[in-house]
């Protein structure tokens, strides 16, 4: 799996300003007044964009706990510099030790350095290392950098030059070890030595790279326990200056410069796999040439099986050229930020994008979301063959057989396996759909196979055109988990499919290509078949073919049943009370309870303010922005925000409940049709037409349960589908019925429980 990379941008990130001052001396200190050969430092800890920093840069990873300052001097501004002198940051001043004391001055440090003056080498060269718990190294990081420095003109060629101090390291990370902060800092400016105050100005910057995660185990399905980095650097180079060895491929496994980096427990981070992860791992820089990866480890989590699995994912570190779209290795950079976006996840790959930004700043270039670029590339010939994708395979649900080809982009031998793997439940009862022809060769490369895909036998003829079933057929190009992978091949009217393991589902349906080429699921939540119809006998179960009926921000719904007895039950609270906020967490208690929306809830069934205090008074008095009012929707009532699947939504992973706005992209209007949609006075539903050929929405109306009672009503007549954003009122939905306007747009309280339609995310 690979990493498209496309974009780097790099911005200054810690200033430090030295300017003078004119304060007398106290108690002995070292004034800060002009003095002879006084270089004064002020130091910003924020750097130049404070509030971008404080939001991108942890308070630890700005921190200054010592600095060093190398003095390098020459006889001309463009000439040798040679090494001068070195000052430490201590706990007190001391000229005679070169020693200095960072003094707090609001969000500032102040100090001041004293520069041996050796007459006909005034121009000076000062290159700054904040935070050095160890000596200057050679590459190698194990041995130390011996620095000479002159005390007379007469000394100047023996002491070490300015190019040979470029040349220094870090001290070699060790395989028990992880970069932490406080974090090293560099940074280099020049002067002249005039004989009283000098002044200067530079710019600190990390020597090491940072990475962001984000990922949300609840919708990736992805729980990540531990990070690594691969074929990373022993050390780092302080100075842009510095150079890297470069290391031959052969040698990438073996070389002392590389090494595979200590896992990071992930699961330590407070909010780790529940969005962005900062600072997960630190790195060295690298050389594009080092083709360093990222290891992700964790559990992925089977929808379709319930069931967690190890899983490792390698995140090679990538670029593609837009013109050719050919790949390339990219190297780390020094103070860049590297966020991760883990997108799409199953057990054997990963999609991601790569945001990068500098440490300090707010800018940065957002790299689109692409799929991975699989190491191979194949070919699916036949006129059986419906669809073919990155690393997919579709023929319709009648079978058929394709010819698949296979080849590395290496050209690395390559296997095709001839035993396919199945989705569990899946197939026709015996995992036997997929026939592969072995091919006999004489040469090491198996890459050509014949595919037979058997017929869809499903005894259900009504619902056999919808399901969609899926296969594997393992590639593999080496014998580590690594050097293989699956290709998905489907059987079925769609690569886009619904499945809702939470409603008992065992079969994958198509999902439905609307307007805005947006797909909606097929049927309502907690529906098991395909069917969406509803019928109006008196005390029928609809449930199978028409969905749960659900009170708005519930994650659990109701059965779609008329008899009056079952209902009056399910809304018979007892002792159990009405929720508040602190009960969402586990509302176990009332599954398959209606929840009544009393005097005091005004019209809801959650208690907004807390156990035994009245919600507000009257609608149009809820707090808009709230928490309540962003139980589906995390992003209801923000400015210019995309919805985003709230804590609570019904819907499976992979999709969420519809907005008002992707609703009327449908045709749903207050005051006329404009869908085309009509309505099956048999199933008793709304058929709204899709963009594909055959591919319709399908809307049963499946009824409602009354706001007050719980009881059922309109079921067979009418259906009322919510949508996601709830505003200081009430709650807008969609209906559907035979009348002249079949699909309507009204609003009503949030106890009422009605059907839930899926958008996919």
């Amino acid at each position: 799996m690979n990493i498209k990379l496309k974009n780097i941008l790099l911005l200054p990130a810690l200033a430090i300003a030295c300017t003078g001052c004119n304060n007398d001396p106290v108690d002995g200190e070292i004034s800060l007044k002009g003095a002879a050969n006084e270089i004064q430092l002020v130091i910003a800890g924020n750097g130049e964009g404070v509030d971008y920093t404080k939001a991108i840069a942890s308070e630890s990873e700005n921190k200054i706990e010592n600095l060093d300052v190398y003095i390098f001097a020459s006889d001309a501004q463009a000439g040798t510099y040679r090494y001068l002198d070195k000052w430490e940051s201590a706990a007190a001043n001391d000229k005679v030790q070169n020693k200095f004391l960072l003094q707090a001055s609001g969000s500032e440090w102040n100090a001041s350095i004293f520069p041996t003056e050796i007459a006909g080498y005034p121009y000076l060269k000062l290159f700054l290392v904040a935070n050095r718990e160890d000596d200057l190294y050679q590459e190698n990081g194990a041995t130390a950098l011996t620095l000479n420095s002159f005390t007379t003109a007469g000394d100047f060629d023996a002491a070490t030059d300015e190019a040979t101090f470029l040349q220094s390291y870090t001290k070699a990370l060790t395989a028990d070890k992880v970069l932490y902060p406080s974090l090293l800092m560099t940074g280099n400016g020049t002067t002249k030595m005039l004989g009283t105050v000098s002044n200067v100005k530079i710019e600190l910057k990390r020597v090491v790279a940072r990475f962001d995660i984000d990922n949300t185990a609840r919708t990736s399905n992805l729980t990540i326990q531990s990070i690594a980095l691969k074929q990373g650097r022993k050390t780092g180079t302080l100075w842009n200056g510095g150079t890297l060895t470069p290391v031959a491929e052969a040698d990438l496994a073996t070389s002392p410069l590389l090494m595979e980096y200590k896992e990071v427990d992930y699961t330590a981070f407070a909010n780790a796999n529940t969005g962005v992860t900062e600072s997960a791992i630190y790195t060295y820089p690298t050389l594009d040439t080092d083709k360093a990866s990222l290891i992700i480890k964790g559990t992925y989590h089977d929808p379709v099986t319930n069931s967690d699995k190890p899983a490792t994912y390698t995140v090679p570190l990538q670029k593609t050229d837009d013109a050719t779209g050919t790949t390339a290795d990219i190297a780390i950079l020094r103070n860049n930020r590297y966020k991760l976006r883990i997108i799409d996840v199953t057990s054997t790959t990963m999609a991601a994008a790569f945001e990068i930004e500098d440490w300090t700043s707010s800018g940065g270039i957002t790299v689109k979301p692409e799929a991975p670029v699989l190491p191979i590339t194949f070919s699916a010939t036949g006129a059986d063959v419906a669809e073919v994708g990155d690393d997919k395979i579709r023929v319709d649900v009648d079978g058929g057989t394709f010819t698949l080809t296979v080849s590395h982009i290496n050209d690395k031998p390559v296997t095709i396996e001839t035993t396919p793997e199945y989705e569990p439940t899946y197939g026709d009862g015996n995992n036997n759909w997929i026939t592969i022809a072995p091919v006999t060769r004489a040469t090491a490369t198996d890459d050509t196979k014949t595919i037979t895909i058997a017929a869809n036998s499903s005894i259900d003829t009504d619902q056999r055109p919808h399901e969609v079933h899926i296969g594997y057929i393992t590639v593999k190009w080496g014998d580590t988990a690594e050097e293989q992978m699956k290709l998905e091949i489907y059987r079925g009217a769609s690569m886009v499919t619904y499945l809702d393991p939470n409603a008992g589902q065992t079969v994958r349906f198509a999902a439905v290509k609307m307007k805005e080429n947006r797909y909606w699921a097929p049927i309502n939540v907690g529906a098991i078949t395909i069917k969406n119809k509803a019928i109006r006998d008196e005390n029928t179960d609809i449930t199978d073919d028409a969905g749960k009926l659900f009170q708005w921000g519930r994650s659990q719904g109701l059965n779609a049943t008329n008899n009056a007895a079952i209902c009056t039950e399910e809304a018979n609270l007892g002792d159990l009370g009405h929720p508040t906020r602190e009960d969402l967490a586990d509302m176990s208690k009332w599954n398959g309870k209606f929840i009544n929306g009393d005097g005091t809830l005004h019209n809801n069934w959650l208690q907004i303010n807390g156990d035994g205090q009245p919600n507000p008074p009257e609608q149009g008095k809820y707090v808009e922005d709230s928490w309540y009012l962003q139980l589906w929707n995390a992003n209801n009532g923000k400015d210019n925000a995309n919805p985003v699947k709230g804590a609570h939504d019904p819907c499976p992973a992979g999709w969420r409940v519809p907005t008002d706005s992707e609703w009327k992209d449908l045709g749903v209007s207050s005051d006329s049709n404009p869908s085309g949609a009509t309505w099956d006075d048999v199933n008793n539903r709304i058929i709204i037409p899709g963009k594909e050929n055959g591919k319709n929405l399908i809307l049963p109306a499946a009824g409602c349960r009354e706001c007050y009672n719980g009881q059922s009503d309109m079921q067979g007549t009418y259906g009322y589908y919510w949508q996601s954003l709830a505003t200081s009122e009430e709650v807008g939905y969609v209906t559907v019925n035979n009348n002249s306007k079949p699909l309507g747009w009204h609003s009503n309280s949030a106890t009422s429980a009605f059907s839930v339609r899926c958008i996919q995310e």
